[in-house]
């Protein structure tokens, strides 16, 4: 009781900042999974040979496991790279664990990390993201840092050289959400433009942010290995980049270099994307899948390809989305937990290593926030946070 009373005192304390934390209270990497609890602490299960799942030690888990070293900090968002996470706290403090060859975890070294450590001389975040080596961040001013890989310019600073810490993006300010897929990092500014750089998507490396032309309105993004999910407020959804599975949703296998609507689908609320497979989630609450299916991480019961949107049936009041390599991650408006896909490395966190073709709740841990997001503003009003004493 103690411990939940301390929580909550810390809670009503962060209620009193001016921050606007970004939440993702679910997040996935290659082979692994992390969950954030109405508490504030972050479970983790899958593969943790580099020591990403934060437990001290570089052991699988096949059932999420709560990272113990940082039980007294409340996290507010979380992010999964390829064999790396981040995590944010309630101060808007950055923690990282797992691979820091690239300097993907901002330590200043290449040294792996088994519990998570607070990046230093960084403060006042409100948003992470995390690709296969590369870790993205930005602060309450608009600002973007990247750290990691550099080799395809998707650090963004003009060279494809590593960086072993966060490095201010000094050619572009005004962003509003950051997302990093394999090779390239996508950002989103207050006008509702796209930036992109990096690789995979450009026939050509893009070492700086380049604005995609043609395209407005957009109001969140989502990266996937080597295609680009982007909705816009009327609730469309355009993709673009690598199509051979599908995952553009356009009723074919060809890749686009430009964002192209969906015209089979509107009303669409959340996005995310995994590395050849897309999640939508619509105004319903009813998600909607399509791409690469081998591992049955569309959760259509099968290991068919989709190349147009497709509901998954027989699983409703969905609040939250978000996908791994091969494994989807669903969070219902209760807070309980579904996956489906790979299941090799415990990602699923089923206590086994098989895949699952449909959403299966995953038993056994407590409710996982639904939002911990809080706009303050000028006023410093907040919304309400659900904790359970």
């Amino acid at each position: 009781m103690k411990k939940n009373l301390t929580l909550l005192i810390i809670f009503f304390i962060y209620l009193n900042t001016s921050f606007n934390l970004i939440s993702n209270t679910i997040a996935a990497g290659d082979h692994h999974t992390i969950l954030l609890d109405e508490y504030g602490n972050v479970w983790t299960c899958g593969f943790g040979s580099s020591g990403q799942l934060g437990h001290g030690d570089t052991q699988s888990q096949t059932q999420p496991k709560q990272i113990e070293s940082i039980a007294n900090i409340p996290m507010t968002a979380v992010a999964a790279g390829g064999h790396h996470i981040a995590l944010l706290d309630y101060q808007g403090n950055v923690w990282t664990c797992g691979d820091e060859r690239y300097g993907q975890l901002g330590h200043g070294n290449t040294q792996h990390q088994l519990h998570p450590k607070q990046v230093d001389n960084i403060t006042d975040i409100i948003a992470i993201a995390a690709g296969n080596f590369h870790t993205v961040l930005l602060d309450k001013d608009g600002n973007v840092w990247t750290f990691g890989y550099g080799s395809s310019g998707q650090l963004g600073h003009g060279d494809d050289a590593n960086q072993f810490a966060p490095k201010l993006l000094e050619s572009i300010t005004d962003i509003t959400a950051v997302a990093a897929g394999g090779n390239h990092t996508v950002l989103l500014d207050k006008h509702g433009n796209i930036w992109t750089f990096g690789g995979d998507i450009y026939k050509e490396h893009q070492l700086q942010p380049k604005k995609i032309e043609g395209i407005t309105n957009i109001v969140a993004v989502a990266v996937g290995d080597s295609h680009i999910v982007l909705l816009d407020k009327y609730g469309n959804v355009w993709t673009f980049g690598n199509g051979r599975s599908g995952q553009l949703g356009h009723g074919d296998t060809q890749n686009q270099t430009l964002p192209k609507r969906i015209e089979s689908i509107a009303n669409i609320k959340t996005i995310a994307a995994g590395h050849s497979h897309t999640i939508l989630l619509d105004e319903h609450d009813q998600v909607w899948t399509f791409g690469y299916a081998k591992h049955g991480q569309l959760g259509h019961g099968n290991t068919v390809d989709q190349n147009l949107p497709t509901q998954i049936e027989n699983i409703a009041d969905i609040a939250k989305v978000t996908a791994g390599h091969f494994h989807t991650v669903l969070l219902d408006e209760q807070g309980n937990t579904w996956t489906f896909g790979v299941g090799e490395s415990g990602q699923l966190g089923y206590r086994d290593t098989r895949f699952q073709n449909r959403p299966k709740q995953v038993e056994g841990i407590p409710k996982i926030a639904v939002s911990t997001a809080h706009r303050f503003g000028k006023t410093k009003s907040a919304r309400k946070i659900n904790l359970i004493l």
